[in-house]
């Protein structure tokens, strides 16, 4: 039973708490933009952008990344550094310095550390459990992703009602702290090395991700 893993439980905690961030940031963010900045329709576009862009540019980089550096500390760090980032938007605001190109660098730096969080969650599943449930581990953490990024739309438009736009990137910010203090917690041994060993480089780790992609892409055609 997944239960009976308490370091998987508490991956499984904070990466849903880390999803609802997300979908509340996707909301937030926005809001930010068209209330306080009085933004374009484009600036928005480019806002949005900005979330998909580093998914594109930067997986197979952070694959390889995910390989060399302890998982704990990718997850302890991205979500500390998805909350400091976020937090800085109601900071500026309050003092009235908040600019679309800040906001154009938190949402670019959050979106990096995104893909580095759910590429060290997914690797850190078959170090938490055993073979036979590698596959429930996985559909758990991908049911987080899609289950909470609806409902923290859904709260991020509550949040926005109730506290305003900016305050609610603030509770967003908190809620990245607390998943990475959360994580903190995690005590086993294969989280806290890293995967490779040996003299390969990153670069060599690269260049077989893009080959495995393209043929996969052509077995697929």
């Amino acid at each position: 039973m997944l239960r009976e893993s308490v370091d998987f439980r508490r991956l499984w905690a904070a990466h849903l708490v880390s999803s609802l961030g997300t979908g509340v940031t996707s909301i937030a963010i926005p809001m930010v933009a068209a209330l306080m900045l009085h933004a374009s329709a484009a600036q928005v576009g480019i806002l949005t952008a900005l979330t998909v862009v580093p998914h594109v540019l930067f997986s197979l980089l952070a694959g390889a990344l995910v390989d060399r550096v302890p998982q704990r500390a990718i997850l302890v760090g991205t979500d500390f550094g998805r909350g400091i980032c976020l937090g800085v938007v109601p900071i500026l605001g309050v003092l009235d310095l908040l600019s679309m190109p800040i906001l154009y660098c938190v949402v670019f730096l959050v979106a990096i550390q995104t893909v580095l969080n759910d590429l060290a969650s997914t690797s850190a599943v078959p170090k938490l459990l055993p073979a036979p449930q590698m596959t429930a581990g996985n559909s758990a953490i991908s049911l987080n992703t899609s289950t909470a990024w609806i409902a923290g739309n859904g709260f991020g438009g509550g949040f926005v009602q109730l506290v305003g736009a900016s305050a609610a990137v603030g509770l967003d910010a908190i809620s990245y702290l607390f998943s990475g203090g959360f994580l903190m917690s995690l005590r086993s041994p294969e989280l806290l090395a890293s995967r490779v060993s040996g003299q390969r480089g990153v670069l060599q780790d690269i260049k077989s991700g893009l080959s495995y992609v393209l043929r996969g892409r052509s077995a697929a055609g």
